[in-house]
């Protein structure tokens, strides 16, 4: 009988394994596949780690008591240039918490994925895009400056708006700060100028001249009235036409002289939130005893100078920070409420009634009731309900 050769006795046909080797081979080549696995997925984890993502992330930051100290120093101090209009009352007992926000990434310090995406998660953090806070084409420096710039003006205004609440009278005017080239303001105002009149109407402040230039006929050059260096002179611009309407192509902003120094050592904090802590405190001190009735208080919110309070960024970061210091009330703008309410529910915030405050006279008035309850828990607050 002739000898046959089958399938199975190669062993080679239709993968019928023979003599063990292929086997070995193809365990071989399946360990190496997993290390490839293995390093691929190593890789792409690096990568999410140290990648640069266009996205910030908002952490609860720092907060400063206004009515405290910082570093031996008062956080704020006030000193009455007129005897006879205000005269200082330094609190005894009391918290303001300054309220602020962190803010991780930006230019020159971008995060990876896995940060970002561990703060979508969290409860506290908070994840924006990047243009949020660094417009394209800003700097991180650029940024920094604006921030100090309005934390600069915010304080100026807090001190209008409490001074304006207790009926003191200072002075406001309407001065130029800059003028940009080319633009129909260059040549004839300058930097420094106050304006005095607009066409014959006196500006109470700086949106009155921006409400003047913006409801020109189109016809006639506006006459302006400045001081110059303390010499009175008139000028003539013929506004430039656009898309955003006429412009002249000069800043503005409100100068004031008051009757008390105000004085603020609060840190390195940028931004205009913190006016209205910063207006409450100047009250505190100009008005005889605590205006918060020896109570922990923290709050945020821009102010203007008749006394609105406007919301802010980072609402939750703030209630969350508050929190933390033992804070037994959070003053929020009307417009921030539903941010701050979903904050204390999902983080459990207990213990801290959250107010809702539209105007300056809202917030003294909430303080004053807190002060004057004897058990601690006033009834009839305006507390916010999770609806501006």
């Amino acid at each position: 009988m002739p000898h046959r050769h089958t399938a199975e006795a190669n062993g080679t046909a239709f993968g019928v394994p023979g003599n063990g080797r292929p086997r070995q081979r193809r365990r071989m080549s399946l360990n190496r596949l997993a290390d490839l696995s293995l390093v691929t997925v190593l890789a792409v984890l690096v990568l999410m780690v140290f990648l640069p993502v266009p996205y910030l992330v908002q952490t609860p930051g720092p907060t400063v008591d206004v009515l405290g100290e910082i570093d031996g120093e008062p956080a704020m101090s006030v000193t009455a240039t007129d005897d006879a209009a205000a005269e200082d009352h330094p609190p005894q007992a009391g918290s303001l918490e300054l309220l602020t926000v962190g803010v991780s990434g930006g230019p020159g310090r971008e995060l990876g994925a896995v940060p970002v995406l561990t703060s979508w998660i969290s409860s506290q953090n908070t994840v924006v895009p990047t243009e949020m806070y660094y417009p394209v084409g800003t700097t991180r420096d650029t940024v920094s400056a604006e921030n100090a710039a309005q934390m600069s003006s915010s304080q100026e205004v807090a001190v209008a708006a409490a001074l304006t609440g207790l009926d003191i009278p200072f002075e406001r005017r309407t001065v130029i700060t800059g003028v940009e080239a080319g633009m129909p303001a260059d040549g004839a105002l300058r930097e420094g100028d106050r304006v005095l009149a607009v066409d014959g109407q006196h500006p109470a402040q700086a949106g009155d001249v921006v409400a003047a230039v913006q409801a020109w006929d189109g016809e006639a050059p506006l006459r302006f009235e400045v001081d110059r260096a303390g010499d009175s002179e008139e000028v003539e611009v013929t506004p430039q036409t656009g898309e955003a309407g006429p412009r002249i192509g000069a800043l503005l902003a409100d100068d004031f002289d008051f009757p008390v120094q105000v004085d603020f050592h609060v840190g390195d904090i940028g931004g205009p939130s913190a006016g209205l802590i910063f207006s409450l405190a100047v009250i505190d001190h100009l008005t005889p005893g605590d205006l918060t009735g020896g109570a922990h208080l923290a709050g945020t919110g821009e102010i203007t100078v008749d006394g609105q309070v406007g919301a802010i960024g980072g609402a939750r970061q703030k209630a969350f920070a508050a929190h933390a210091r033992g804070a037994e009330y959070f003053l929020s703008p009307a417009g921030n409420c539903q941010e701050v309410i979903q904050a204390v529910d999902e983080g459990s915030l207990d213990g801290m009634r959250v107010i809702r405050v539209d105007t300056l006279d809202d917030a003294v008035s909430a303080l004053e009731d807190i002060a004057a309850s004897d058990a601690g828990e006033p009834a009839g607050l305006p507390e916010c309900q999770g609806t501006p």
